[in-house]
């Protein structure tokens, strides 16, 4: 047997040399949460992740996985995948684990049908994906963030505690109905059958994007086990059409507290009702005490713009603790011609990747 080997991590197998590996890198993270590896890795209603490990003298050594997900492209879903969690133990690191791996794992793409894979990487890890595994860049998300108070964020700059995510923070929502007005009704809400109409005609809208099914949007926020997310959806004042949806979440973030607007979208002709719901939005986490907002958007998209003119500002790249670039790599060459590579076709937040 060969000191160094390469294995598919399958469904059934052990979640501890998983966190054990992630414990080298991420102590105390969610990488080390059983519960959370078992809702990302097994549960995703895509199916599970496609992960191969690098064992050294029967110690793992290195992981590469992608995450399957249903893409909405050209007017149709296709599968493809997301890859995320990409670890090399710190004694093993320079071996050339990160290729080997993640090639066996864009082989099992190949053989699953799974026709491209995007991902995020950090600073980094952007070189050996661009340079090293025919990853093509498509450029940055605009990252854009809005202050709510001043004088907490000057206090907070200058703390020399700044842990870059902490805990979740409580979001003062009244309830049942949020907001109502002649023209609107808000409210949090599960995703069933109005969504289903909704989304259906979401997608007819967009060249590409995650394909938000109702399974997928319960196992993306509602089923997550360690990050709380609330479901706001605007809809007509008798509350028969949606008309578009936010997700939020509040935390620390690099000492501020901060609301993240994770999701978003609307319908073609109804951006004045995500404008009024983003409205909304922001006026809660002020009403809970938080001193940022952040938000994710393709460049000069409708909904970029929109938040702009709420007041958010763009964040320059050299200020992010990582950067949102998009790459791509395409696994068939029947499949290269179908996937976009112009970032402005896609529709994108922080909720297609995992960060937040």
């Amino acid at each position: 047997m060969n000191a160094d080997q390469i294995a598919r991590w399958r469904v059934g197998d052990s979640l501890a040399p998983l966190l054990r590996l992630a414990a080298t890198t991420y102590p105390g993270q969610e990488l080390t949460s059983e519960d959370y590896l078992d809702w990302q890795y097994r549960r995703n209603p895509d199916g599970p992740v496609l992960l191969h490990l690098g064992q050294s003298d029967q110690r793992v050594a290195a992981q590469y996985l992608v995450i399957p997900h249903t893409y909405w492209i050209n007017g149709a879903p296709v599968k493809g995948s997301l890859s995320i969690n990409t670890l090399t133990d710190p004694m093993h690191r320079g071996e050339g684990w990160f290729v080997r791996l993640a090639e066996a794992t864009y082989l099992a793409c190949q053989q699953e049908g799974l026709t491209f894979t995007i991902g995020f990487p950090n600073r980094q890890s952007h070189s050996g994906f661009v340079g090293r595994l025919e990853f093509r860049s498509l450029g940055n998300l605009e990252f854009l963030a809005m202050p709510l108070r001043w004088s907490g964020i000057a206090r907070r700059l200058v703390s020399r505690t700044r842990k870059r995510k902490g805990s979740d923070l409580p979001i003062a929502l009244p309830s049942p109905c949020l907001y109502r007005s002649k023209e609107y009704c808000i409210e949090e809400w599960e995703p069933g059958a109005l969504s289903e109409t909704f989304f259906r005609h979401f997608h007819e809208s967009k060249l590409a994007t995650t394909h938000r099914t109702s399974a997928y949007l319960m196992w993306r926020y509602q089923q997550c086990p360690t990050r709380h997310y609330r479901f706001l959806r605007i809809t007509d004042p008798g509350r028969t059409r949606m008309l578009g949806f936010v997700v939020i979440r509040a935390l620390e973030l690099s000492g501020l507290r901060s609301g993240v607007l994770v999701d978003f979208g609307c319908l073609p002709d109804t951006m004045s009702a995500l404008a009024e719901l983003f409205r909304f939005a922001i006026g809660r986490f002020q009403a809970s005490g938080l001193e940022t907002v952040v938000a994710a958007a393709v460049p000069a998209s409708e909904e970029a713009d929109q938040l702009i003119a709420e007041g958010f500002y763009r964040v320059p790249v050299r200020f992010l603790p990582q950067p949102l670039n998009m790459i791509l790599r395409t696994h068939t060459p029947q499949s290269s011609s179908g996937i976009p590579t112009d970032l402005r076709s896609w529709f994108l937040t922080f909720g297609d990747y995992d960060v937040l």
